[in-house]
């Protein structure tokens, strides 16, 4: 699943603005009152003004393989990494063979830059802005992760990614996919509880053209 566009809820256009610009450098734009553009790589990432929008978003960015360690250095200058209480800010993952390091972004949303080591896209260009590629996860808050998994593989032919749990079920590819959850679990690597929040996608799938709006609550969903 290639991930084109992302659309997300926002309380502040102008602090996300002065983040995604200002801080890590990538460029934006309003358009009109009520929307911003993050261009990321491939991706263009949407925010949407919402003053009355009280969650928030998990979501990651992919980065060279083989540049984890300067991608940790260079985002560690900008902003307070995550840890997960003992002072570790980077994280491997032997099941989906990556390395991840975590920050909030300007909106308390928790964003990723994930190496996937599985992707053959190793740089030797310096480490910048440049190189977060494109977004390659969105968390999807729903009430049943078993039940939601079948309705993404019968309806739209998204399959489980490495694995499935009740509890956690990446659906997608290693280009591209949802990290399935029930509401209120604790998202990596600070347990903050998981809400329901609205977005919409637009993806590339073998079937083609995918798109899909999220809703909260989320509703019950039958294959």
């Amino acid at each position: 699943m290639d991930i084109q566009t992302l659309s997300l809820r926002s309380r502040d256009l102008a602090r996300q603005q002065a983040f995604y610009a200002g801080t890590l450098g990538l460029d934006t734009e309003r358009t009109g009152e009520s929307r911003l553009h993050v261009h990321v790589g491939t991706t263009l990432l949407e925010f949407v003004h919402d003053p009355q929008f009280a969650g928030f978003y998990h979501f990651a960015f992919t980065v060279p393989e083989n540049q984890i360690a300067e991608a940790r250095e260079w985002l560690g200058r900008r902003v307070t990494l995550l840890t997960d209480g003992q002072n570790q800010e980077l994280f491997h993952s032997p099941q989906f063979n990556t390395h991840n390091v975590y920050f909030d972004d300007a909106d308390g949303n928790i964003a990723e830059l994930i190496a996937r080591h599985d992707l053959p896209n190793a740089s030797t260009e310096v480490f910048g802005a440049g190189s977060l590629l494109h977004v390659s996860e969105i968390g999807l808050v729903v009430p049943d992760v078993a039940q939601y998994v079948q309705h993404l593989s019968t309806r739209h032919g998204l399959q489980p990614y490495k694995g499935e749990s009740d509890t956690f079920t990446a659906v997608g590819t290693s280009e591209g996919m949802f990290i399935t959850v029930p509401e209120a679990r604790g998202w990596f690597p600070v347990n903050r509880p998981a809400p329901c929040a609205p977005f919409e996608l637009v993806a590339r799938t073998p079937r083609g053209t995918f798109r899909y709006t999220h809703h909260c609550p989320a509703q019950e969903v039958s294959p």
